[in-house]
């Protein structure tokens, strides 16, 4: 909004501005034009983004994180369809979140199980510290069980108690792009059976 904060709609010279050039109008409060009408608004726009993304397919989970002037610690999640459509699922101060790598982790299985996991091809981010410890996240659940025959039994057997379709967990390869979201997704797919071995 051009960097003009809500709180201009309490501003004197503000009022006396909308007051010339509209002189019925009824003010609202900052706290109803920042609460409940944004909060309106911003649920409209997300309905209406739900019903373009339902039909569609081919998502790529795009996010990147950096630090403001403030040195608070911002992320945005963004959503690309197949069409290169780029949709702003979330922007989020992750300034006093202490495992940000398992938050990156958590936000990508939330939006990976609110479009459906077939839907998506891809996740992409730089290589920043807490991308790669939310890879890391994934990846040393994943070499457990490859290396444990233990842990990989009763994992096989919770798979096939439980009636879960595709191959078992993913390492991720550095030289492969494709193997984060293979890996990811093998966790978020084998969720079920991991909880029900761990």
């Amino acid at each position: 909004m051009c960097n003009i904060s809500f709180s201009i709609i309490e501003n004197p010279w503000f009022i006396d501005l909308i007051k010339t050039l509209q002189p019925g109008y009824d003010f609202l409060s900052k706290q109803v034009l920042s609460g409940t009408l944004l909060e309106s608004e911003t649920s409209h726009v997300n309905i209406c983004i739900m019903n373009k993304l339902s039909a569609d397919n081919n998502f790529t989970i795009v996010m990147d994180g950096w630090t403001d002037p403030h040195r608070n610690s911002l992320w945005a999640f963004m959503l690309m369809t197949g069409s290169r459509k780029e949709y702003l699922l979330s922007l989020e101060d992750l300034s006093n979140i202490c495992h940000t790598g398992e938050h990156l982790s958590n936000v990508i299985e939330e939006v990976i199980n609110k479009m459906g996991a077939k839907k998506f091809v891809a996740i992409v981010s730089d290589n920043g510290s807490n991308v790669a410890a939310a890879l890391r996240c994934a990846n040393i659940l994943t070499k457990y069980f490859k290396n444990s025959t233990l842990g990989s039994s009763w994992l096989n057997e919770a798979i096939k108690s439980k009636n879960i379709e595709g191959r078992g967990l993913k390492t991720y390869v550095e030289t492969r792009w494709i193997t984060v979201y293979e890996c990811v997704h093998s966790v978020w797919r084998l969720k079920d059976a991991l909880q029900h071995v761990c």
